[in-house]
């Protein structure tokens, strides 16, 4: 069983490619030296835990060589995203206030659009309503001459009266310029939060990083109704 840590010289200029070919040689004997590991006796146990140990510190080992090489190449593209950034933020500035003023527009024209839509459907069934009045008054005056015939057809007439009601155009589209429509979800009527007492219980969350914290923090000595305290034991080794 390998307990050996990778063979790399931690004082040495060696190439990440170098350092990479090494570690994956070794992690590979690690693997399959253990892809059947069964621990029967004390010897088992002792020798697991050694290379618990070697497995520990190579991998610390690998991850300061990493950092070694990664670091300066962070420092770099620091230094490049600092001279770029300001200027990325102003274009995202200028972009939030266009789409800004391009929505409220919108908005506002979609507003008059209706209002003016509504006073045409108003318009239109005024109308209906003065066509149907007059022929009902027609098919009266017949009925009242005896011509029954005159009085049905436009009392017909009547019941048919219909006028389409003109849609009125959107406000044009700008080329390039998508509208995305997202359904979301607030607090009904205007309310700063949700009614917990309103919401389906589907709909509410456990918050389970709050629960974990009080499991640790009373080492599960407190009950809370419907959660159950459990511990999981795991291994670390120190290297």
């Amino acid at each position: 069983m390998l307990t050996t840590e990778i063979p790399i010289d931690e004082k040495a200029e060696t190439s990440a490619i170098e350092i990479t070919t090494k570690a994956a040689a070794h992690v590979t004997e690690i693997l399959d030296s253990i892809k059947d590991i069964e621990i029967k006796t004390t010897d088992d146990h002792r020798m697991a835990g050694v290379l618990l140990q070697t497995v520990k510190s190579s991998y610390r080992l690998l991850e300061k060589r990493r950092k070694e090489v990664v670091d300066p190449i962070n420092q770099l593209k620091s230094k490049i995203q600092g001279l770029f950034k300001p200027d990325l933020d102003k274009y995202l500035k200028a972009e939030k206030l266009l789409k800004g003023a391009i929505l409220k527009y919108q908005l506002e024209q979609e507003q008059i659009r209706r209002i003016e839509q509504e006073k045409v459907r108003k318009r239109i069934q005024a109308e209906e309503e003065k066509r149907r009045k007059e022929l009902i008054e027609q098919a009266e005056r017949a009925a009242a001459k005896g011509n029954f015939a005159k009085a049905d057809l436009k009392t017909q007439e009547a019941e048919e009266v219909h006028k389409p009601v003109p849609i009125l155009p959107e406000t044009p589209k700008v080329d390039g310029i998508i509208e995305v429509k997202t359904w979301k979800a607030r607090p009904a009527n205007g309310a700063a939060e949700y009614d917990k007492k309103l919401i389906p219980e589907g709909f509410l969350l456990v918050n389970e990083k709050l629960l974990n914290e009080a499991a640790r923090s009373t080492k599960g000595l407190v009950p809370i109704p419907g959660v159950e305290f459990y511990q999981e034991t795991s291994i670390t080794a120190r290297s």
